[in-house]
Order: C-alpha cells, then structure tokens, then sequence
C-alpha cells in the first residue's frame, strides 16, 4: 500500500500542474475602442508565453484584412505578464470595421468589430433603412444629452434624454415628412439642429 501513495501522489501532482498549466490562455484583454478620434487595440500576452511579433490587421467586410501596423522580434515574457497597445489614427470613418491580430507562431485573435463615426463637425447621421436613422455624436464624458424631434410647423413630437453617443430615430409618422432635430447637451452649452427627412 505504501508504494501506491508514493507512485500515486506524484503522478496526481504532475497531473494537476499539467491541466492548469492547460488551461491558461495565451493572451487576455483583448478589446477595441475609440477615443478622440483613435482606435485603440490592446492584447496581453500571458506570462510564460511567447510569439515572434504581431501584427495588427484591419478589415471593413470582416472577410478581408489588411495589415496596417506591427510589432517585429519576440513578444510576450516568461516572467510576467506583457500588455501590447496599438493606435490606428486613421480609422475608417462612419462605418464599422474589424481588427484582428497574428501572434507570430501562435495564430490569429477573434475579429473585434467597432463602429467609429466621425463627428468633429458636430454629429452625423446614419440611414438604418425603412424610415429609421441613427444620430451619432460626441459623447466620450457620457454627458446627458437631450434629444427633441419637431414637426416643420414647431410641434414636438419625441423628446428623450440620454448618456449614450447615439439616438436611434423613427419616422413617427407616415414617410414623406421633413422633420427637425435639436440635440443638447445638459452639462454643457453644446446645441445642435439638423432636418430629417423620412
């Protein structure tokens, strides 16, 4: 029986050590966002993990992608974690894209895909189709904003409040109306006007 418990604990112990050592990721944090008109890609590889460069690629389909920037040599530490940041400071404005990226020897990160709306000029709009659009602005303070539609003749037709960067905007009638806008900030003096039409 004693052989047993001296053959049995270490081969349990290798065991144990060997699935946890399994199941750690390569990388982790792995996130897409955007701020002040840059899109951020950040990845963590984890210690005792390593890969031969990284290069970050971009897509507007998430089908095709395009490398737009990288890092050479080896990347990643035995002895630590190591976080990666790349900046793409010219992003595909008012549309969505994708970016991915190849850990040398390693393979390919999921696709993340962010929307990136270009609204230095104030907002932009976005036809959604049948009767719908969505108004994109400037709100990376997540102020409150308050959003009213008017009929052309100066009735209010939607008022509503909101802390997002968008307002997602149904025809509240029959199409063929032109409509008014007015979004305003309430923590700031920031106002914008614009016309609908559905």
């Amino acid at each position: 029986m004693r052989w047993f418990i001296y053959l049995f604990v270490p081969i349990l112990s290798s065991l144990l050590s060997a699935d946890s050592m399994a199941q750690q990721p390569f990388y982790k944090d792995y996130q897409v966002f955007h701020a002040n008109g840059i899109i951020y890609i950040t990845c963590t590889i984890t210690q005792g993990n390593t890969c031969n460069g990284i290069t970050l690629y971009r897509s507007k389909d998430s089908i095709y992608f395009n490398p737009i920037d990288e890092i050479a040599g080896v990347c990643g530490s035995t002895a630590f974690d190591q976080k990666y940041t790349f900046t793409d400071e010219n992003p595909i404005a008012n549309s969505r894209s994708w970016y991915k990226l190849f850990l040398g020897g390693e393979g390919y990160t999921e696709a993340l895909g962010i929307d990136y709306y270009d609204v230095s000029e104030g907002y932009v709009i976005r036809n959604l189709g049948q009767n719908q659009f969505q108004l994109y602005f400037s709100n990376e303070l997540k102020n409150r904003f308050r959003f009213n539609l008017y009929t052309t003749a100066g009735q209010r037709v939607r008022s509503e409040e909101t802390e997002a960067d968008n307002v997602i905007i149904q025809s509240p009638t029959l199409p063929g109306q032109l409509f008014i806008f007015e979004l305003i900030n309430l923590e700031g003096a920031e106002r914008f006007t614009g016309k609908l039409g559905f």
